[in-house]
């Protein structure tokens, strides 16, 4: 949906300059674009198009090669990695 809705302008415009408009004079941006918004708004919402991949914070935390360190507030250890607790 997202590969249509950025192609249908380009389509639009090279039909609108080329001999074989099927109206000519008419603009058929005006036809297209809004199409073109409604595949980008089905491409969001049902195609989950801008939902966050959950990574496994533990194999990104501990494939990390240098030395991390999480505190608190009260600057209490919470967590460290293998680098840091080989220091």
């Amino acid at each position: 949906m997202v590969i249509a809705g950025a192609l249908l302008p380009w389509i639009a415009v090279l039909v609108y300059s080329s001999p074989l408009n099927p109206l000519p004079g008419y603009d058929l941006g005006r036809i297209v674009i809004p199409v073109s918004v409604a595949l980008f708004l089905l491409a969001i919402t049902r195609g989950r198009l801008l939902e966050l991949v959950p990574i496994q914070r533990s194999l990104v935390f501990e494939s990390i090669r240098d030395g991390v360190m999480i505190l608190d507030n009260q600057d209490t250890i919470i967590d460290v990695n293998q680098e840091a607790a080989a220091l």
